[in-house]
C-alpha cells in the first residue's frame, strides 16, 4: 500500500479470454495491467527451431498430429523429459531466438518474447 512507483501488473497465462480483476482497494494501485500469454506450445518452439512448420502444417492437417506427438516422432522429444531436453540441446540464445521468429510470426500478440526484448 506504501509502494511510491506506478504499479504494473505483468501476468503470464495461456487464455485470450481470461479475466482479472482486483478487489478494493487494491485497484485503484496498478497503472496498467500487461498480459503475457504462453502461447505457444514449448513444442512449437521446437519446431520452429528445426525450420519444419510446413511439415507439421502437412501432418497436422492430414492425421491430426499434435505438436507434442510431432516432436516425439521427429526429434526423440518427450514432454515428461522437456526440460532436461531443452537444457542439453539449447543455449539461452537459442531459445530467445526461437521466441523471437515466433514474435515476428504473431507479431499482434504479446508473446513470450515480449517480456524479454523489454
Amino acid at each position: 500500500m506504501a509502494y511510491k512507483k506506478d504499479v504494473i501488473i505483468v501476468r503470464v497465462i495461456d487464455s485470450k479470454t481470461e479475466q482479472f480483476k482486483l478487489k478494493k482497494p487494491y485497484n485503484l494501485m496498478y497503472k496498467e495491467i500487461y498480459n503475457c500469454r504462453t502461447c505457444p506450445e514449448i513444442e512449437y518452439l521446437l519446431i520452429l527451431y528445426h525450420h519444419d512448420e510446413e511439415k507439421f502444417k502437412k501432418e497436422y492437417k492430414k492425421e491430426g498430429l499434435k505438436a507434442c506427438e510431432f516432436c516425439s516422432k521427429y526429434y526423440e522429444y518427450s514432454k515428461k523429459q522437456d526440460k532436461k531436453y531443452f537444457y542439453n540441446n539449447f543455449s539461452i540464445e537459442d531459445l530467445i531466438s526461437i521466441l523471437e521468429k515466433y514474435d515476428k510470426i504473431h507479431p499482434n500478440e504479446n508473446t513470450i518474447y515480449s517480456l524479454v526484448k523489454h
